[in-house]
Parts: structure tokens; sequence; C-alpha cells
């Protein structure tokens, strides 16, 4: 195929001081060409993302189509489902081209589910089914798509048959479900496969998603007064009943508002992510980059000591949810994440950060038996707050008298490591002092501060953008207390997400909770160090750089052959490049967003192995912006991924500033 369609005049050479300055920082700076570049010792990597999605089947879906019916059997239309005669239905393309029967849909198949111009468009859809591998079902529009359960206690999506693992390509890629709002189901997203012809892991991914208000599996009445119902269901359920591993993805998603309060103790349930690893099952589901918030539960692990759990909770935000994570005989680790506020949603005592009940594992077992609960370069804050039940609709009954507010509690072990924790606040200590009811946990705090800050709200919460509910922006302030405390060795990927014996998870949190690189040198010191927390401090133009794609739609489309725009923000009259790389489907070690070289000095800079190129050198002016255009040529669904260096040429020579990655598909 042609890469990035571009030609010799687009790029102009550079200074020869230039070439001996990338040179001496690892740069490959090539112009006019397209470029391999080699390997130099990748690290080994989470590998969950689909390397390549190609596709057979392209079905597009218009809501103002006048087409309907079958595409099959006798009396149907071939032409059902081509871009001249769409679908109008996201059910009925669905099952019309995978269950019926009749079907042959050449796999991958692609669904490509447009809006009607309005603000909003809503699909009904209800109890779909989908396998786990070979479709990709995904908005192409800049307004919101919903699919809409109908308020009924049935999940909106599920995902519950193996697919095709094969195709005449090779490997089938997962399948994927990104770009939509979920709503107004039992359950968001249900993933459930029942039973596989091969042990390799699941690794269906749900992505670039808003999944919220997905509670009525469960309605209850409320007491009286104030009467009325509460409802409570989940945003994601994942059950793990099969030989094959399940290694889901969730990434990039706002989960939310899944329970409405109850005024009582024993009411409807609500969680944001929801899974359940039967005996002799093992699940390590990677929840990264979300936004969480307003359920009972944000993550409920649900295991048994014969199987073993242990998700990836990595770069996320969680806040205002009762327990931010309860996890029975499932040891989560939690990496660079910002958890911040308990809220209550029912009459029940109980509010933690992390709820942990699991059996002691000997440490000479298999490591994927070890049940620790790991907490590592988390920031914890205002966790001691509960809600009075003047801010809930419809109501003031009286509360427990006594709160059990503890940051960490349950009968398992915890590896609390080089955290940012608050201390609760008018609350007594135990055996991990500032932080009280730790007294049933084993809590190994190494490394860990305590945040013991003022009772003022607005001082304790001075580093973050806007710590109002109920919408915080938890954003750090380059003056933030978690800003450049890490260590680059911190974020390496390959860090074993186990205590003891072999690597058996690796954890990539080189990304934070918006997908920008971690390695910023904020202060200008020349030390790259990442943030703790689920976000890394860049405030362009300062400090940082940042890249953005002006003319993609809002989850990163762009029709083939067409010119792709980039906006840069970063330092005054400093001088940039713009990489761009394919993946690499023949690089074990590759991985679609995380790519695989680390170069110091000069930051996170991930030298692609396929496909690379480079832009000519971008000189930005006094305000800190460029633009830079570029056009691409390829098949559907190639993805190319783009990424910004700065070169900067003034008293630091060679010290480089890496901005976000942007990922551009063709479609």
């Amino acid at each position: 195929m042609q890469f990035l369609g571009q030609t010799e005049s687009m790029f102009q050479p550079a200074s020869a001081a230039l070439r001996r300055l990338a040179r001496g920082l690892g740069l490959a700076l090539i112009v006019g060409t397209t470029t391999v570049i080699a390997s130099q010792g990748a690290y080994a990597q989470a590998g969950n993302h689909s390397l390549v999605w190609t596709t057979g089947d392209i079905i597009h879906i218009d809501p103002a189509s006048p087409f309907s019916g079958t595409r099959w059997g006798s009396g149907g239309n071939p032409l059902l489902g081509t871009a001249a005669q769409p679908y109008n239905d996201v059910s009925a393309a669905v099952n019309d081209m995978l269950w019926d029967p009749n079907a042959a849909p050449v796999f991958p198949v692609v669904f490509n589910v447009r809006d009607n111009g309005t603000a909003v468009t809503s699909y009904s859809v209800s109890n779909l089914r989908l396998p786990a591998h070979g479709v990709k079902l995904q908005t192409l529009s800049n307004a919101e798509i919903a699919l809409d359960g109908g308020m009924t206690s049935s999940p909106v999506l599920v995902v519950d048959t193996e697919g095709p693992r094969f195709y005449s390509g090779g490997t089938m890629p997962a399948s994927i479900i990104q770009g939509f709002t979920i709503r107004n189901g039992g359950t968001g997203v249900e993933l459930r496969v029942a039973s596989v012809t091969s042990d390799k892991p699941i690794k269906t991914e749900v992505r670039d998603c808003v999944i919220t208000e997905n509670k009525f599996q469960q309605v209850f009445p409320n007491p009286t007064p104030p009467g009325g119902v509460a409802g409570g269901g989940t945003g994601i359920r994942i059950i793990s009943n099969t030989s094959a591993p399940t290694q889901y993805v969730i990434e990039n998603n706002e989960i939310s508002r899944h329970g409405d309060f109850f005024f009582g103790d024993i009411g409807p349930s609500s969680r944001g992510i929801y899974i359940t690893v039967y005996p002799t099952r093992e699940d390590s589901t990677l929840i990264r980059g979300n936004r969480m918030y307003e359920q009972e539960t944000g993550i409920q692990i649900q295991a048994t000591s014969q199987s073993w759990a242990r998700p990836r909770v990595l770069s996320n935000f969680l806040w205002e949810q009762e327990q931010h994570v309860f996890s029975q005989e499932g040891g989560a680790a939690l990496f660079n994440n910002t958890i911040y506020r308990a809220r209550d949603f029912c009459m029940g005592p109980d509010r933690h950060v992390v709820h942990h009940q699991a059996t002691p594992v000997a440490a000479d077992v298999d490591p994927r038996a070890e049940r620790a609960a790991m907490i590592v370069r988390n920031c914890i804050i205002e966790h001691d707050e509960v809600n009075t039940p003047a801010v809930e609709p419809g109501g003031t009954p009286a509360f427990p008298p006594t709160w059990d507010v503890d940051s960490f509690c349950g009968g398992g072990s915890v590896f609390l490591s080089n955290s940012d924790i608050e201390a609760v606040i008018g609350v007594a200590p135990s055996n991990f002092p500032g932080t009280p009811g730790a007294v049933a946990c084993s809590v190994t705090p190494l490394g860990t501060r305590l945040v013991m800050l003022s009772g003022n709200f607005q001082a304790r919460m001075q580093g973050f953008v806007s710590p109002t509910t109920p919408s915080p922006d938890l954003h750090l302030l380059s003056t933030a207390l978690q800003a450049e405390s890490g260590d680059a060795k911190d974020i390496e990927p390959g860090i074993a997400m186990i205590l003891v014996g072999q690597s058996w998870l690796p954890c990539d949190v080189r990304t934070d909770v918006d997908g920008h690189v971690r390695l910023v040198d904020l202060n200008r010191d020349g030390k790259l160090v990442p943030d703790r927390g689920g976000d890394e401090a860049c405030t362009p133009p300062q400090f940082g750089m940042t890249l953005e794609a002006l003319n993609v739609d809002r989850t990163g489309n762009l029709p083939a052959g067409a010119t792709v725009t980039f906006l840069l923000r970063g330092m005054p009259n400093d001088v940039a490049l713009v990489q761009g790389w394919l993946d690499c489907p023949t690089d074990s070690n590759d991985d679609v967003v995380f790519n695989n070289q680390v170069f110091l000095p000069l930051g996170n800079l991930l030298v692609p192995q396929c496909g690379a190129v480079n832009s000519p050198l971008i000189v930005l002016d006094a305000a800190g912006i460029g633009v830079f255009s570029l056009p691409l040529a390829g098949l559907p669904e190639t993805q190319v991924y783009f990424q910004a260096i700065g070169l900067t040429l003034g008293s630091n020579p060679g010290l480089g500033t890496a901005s976000n990655r942007v990922r551009v598909e063709l479609n």
C-alpha cells in the first residue's frame, strides 16, 4: 500500500546542524521517503490491542436511508448495506449480517454507523449480540450516536460467542465497539463468551464510549418518605467462564450514573464495571484511561479461591462512588489513577477506596494465584467526604451515627507503593498512620506519602484544575504536589503486576488518562520524570507540546485519500517535526497505542518500526503555534499514528518534548 501519499515537494531539506542534532538524539530525520527503523532493545509489552484491523465487508448504516429488509435469501436485496443503499437500523443490520442462517459475510466485518444530522441520533437497541472476534461496530460522526436500551432490564449490547478465530489473512482481529453513547439498559455492554475453540485470550475492546444510566436491572421501591423508586445496573459486565483467559480492553470511556440513591441500606446495586471469574478461569482485563463516577461501586471483582483475577486498572479518574474498588478473591492492580471522594448511594455505613477480601497465598506458588491488591503511584484525595442527606433528592432521613470511611479494608493483603494519600480527617489512625480502618487489612505502604494538607477544602485541592462536584476536573496544575514527583523507571513497560515469581502481567502506563505521554519535562530542569495519579501535567505553550488533528471526526476517522491537518501547540519559536507510523503486525512486541521505544533525553519519543515517516521541520510561531497538513492514502481500517517532537535549540540543546499521540483511521 502507499503510505501517507507524500511527494518530494512536501519535504524540504533540513539544515546540516539540525540533522546533526537529530542524529545525536537518536532521531531518524528522513526527508521525502518512507523509512523503516529497526528495533533497538524493545521492551516486552501488554499487547492488548488488535494490531492491524483490516476488513472484508463494510456495512453502512444511516437512519435517513429508505432501505430496509434483508440482504439474504429469496427476495433479498444484495446491495443492502452498501454506501449506495445503507441499512437504516443498527439492530437490523447486525442481525441480518451475522445471524441470518443464509448470511455469508466476508470477515472481518465493519459496521459504520452514521447520524441523522441532529445533535443526538438515537437507535433503539436491546440485547444485540456480537461475536468476540471479527466485528467492528463504530460511529462515523462528529455528532453523538446513542444506542438506547429502552429502559429495560436487558443489556444493550452482548458479546456472547467466540466468532471466527481465523480468516484468509491470518488471525482474526478482536471485535471492537467504539464511539457510542450506550444508555438505558440493565447493563450497557455484557461480555460473556460461553465456549471457545481456542485457548488464546479473548480481547474484545470497548473504546471511546459514553456508557451511562444503565440502571434498570433492579428497580426497588424507596421507603416512604420519600417514596418513588430507585434503580441500579451496570455499565460493563464481564463474565469469565471459558478455558480461554479473558483480557478485554476497556479504554477511554466515560462510565457513569448507573444507580439512584436508595433511602435504606439494602437497595439496588450499581456498578461501573463488574467482573465475575468462575473457578479455574483467568481474567486480566485492561481498564485504562477511563472516567468512572456516580455509581455505588466503580469496579467490582467477584472471583473464587480457585480462579485468578488481576484486572489492570491504569491511568483512570474515579470519583463520587461508594466503593471505588470492591474485590472478592481477586487482586486488582491499580497503577497511576486519581481517586476522589466517596459518595453515598444508600443508607449503609461503608465507604472505601479499596475493599479487598482475599485468602492468603504462599509466596512460592504459581504467580497466577497471587491475590494481593496492588496500589501504586496513585493520587487518593478527599476520600473521607460523604454526602449529607440534604444534597440527595427527596428527603432527609437520619444517617447512622458512625460511618466506616476506611481507605482500605477487608481481609486481603494490600501492597501500597509510592502513592499520595490524604489522611482521613477527624478519625483516629490505626496501624497505617493517618489512614484509619486498615486493621483487618495487611497494608505495606512502601514509599507512600501521606498528604497531610489543610482541612480547608480549596487548600486541600489546590493542585487540581477544578475540584468541584458534581463535575470535577482532576487534571493537575503545574504547581501540584504530584507533578514531577516520580522516576522515569516507574513507567518502563514490563513491570510485573505480581509480587512473586516470574513476570506474568506487564504494565504500561506511559500515557495518562488523556493519552498524553507521561515523560514531560514540566519544570525544564532536564529531568524526565512522571507525575503521580491519572494525569500528567502539561500546560502548553509554556511547557510540553500538544498535537491535534483538526479535521477528523470525534473518534479519529478520516476518509482515505483525504488530507489531515494538524495543529501543534508548544514552546514559542520551537522547532518540531511530526512523526507518522503504521502499526507493525510482524512485531510481537508492538502495541498500537504504546509502540516500543524510549530515547533519553528526548522524552517519551516512540520510534516506529514499520512505515515510519517524518514531516519537514516545523518552526512554531511566537505564540507556540504551528500547522502541518499531509494527504493520506491506504486501505479502509488502516490506522496511522502521529506524534509531534520538539527539538528545543536553546539553553538546553537536545532537550526535546514529545506530544500526545494522535490516531487517524482511514475509512
